[in-house]
């Protein structure tokens, strides 16, 4: 069964949620990353927002108490903020993502943001679709704005008002 809840994120899940991101990372679809950032940064970057109560949020596996997606919108500026997501390819097309999304939002009125910006690939249409059908616009395109690896993609930005 696939059970998932929503939670702020925790020290104990710093070590699951790194294994999450590096797993959407070596898919090599989805993140400007071809891996995770190794666990030296991961752990004063998920100490920081949870000290700052930034707007975050794990998706845990009820069953297993291990992480299958996250979104978090990291200040940009003061009143913005900058949204992260990801869902791990097993959970994917289940709502989990929008539902994320949907959270981060609220939490980001709350936390005092104007606005949410994002950056998504332009082959990510899937993601796109989702950021549309929730209130984003596109405001810019860079054409070949990625290049990691062997891969190059376009960037997408995106925004939305709260």
């Amino acid at each position: 069964m696939m059970e998932v809840t929503f939670i702020e994120p925790t020290e104990a899940y710093i070590i699951s949620y790194s294994e999450a991101l590096d797993a959407v990372a070596r898919e090599k679809i989805y993140l400007a990353k071809l891996e995770g950032f190794p666990i030296e940064e991961t752990i004063p970057f998920m100490r920081n927002s949870i000290q700052k109560k930034i707007p975050f949020l794990l998706a845990v596996n009820t069953d297993t108490n291990q992480v299958v997606g996250w979104c978090d919108a990291q200040p940009k500026a003061e009143e913005i903020g900058y949204l992260g997501l990801g869902v791990l390819k097993d959970y994917r097309g289940k709502g989990i993502g929008k539902r994320l999304v949907r959270a981060i939002l609220e939490h980001g009125k709350k936390f005092g943001y104007q606005r949410i910006d994002l950056e998504v690939r332009g082959s990510n249409e899937r993601a796109i679709g989702l950021y549309l059908s929730m209130g984003f616009s596109e405001v810019g395109t860079v054409k070949n704005g990625l290049t990691i690896g062997n891969i190059t993609d376009d960037v997408i930005q995106m925004t939305i008002k709260l």
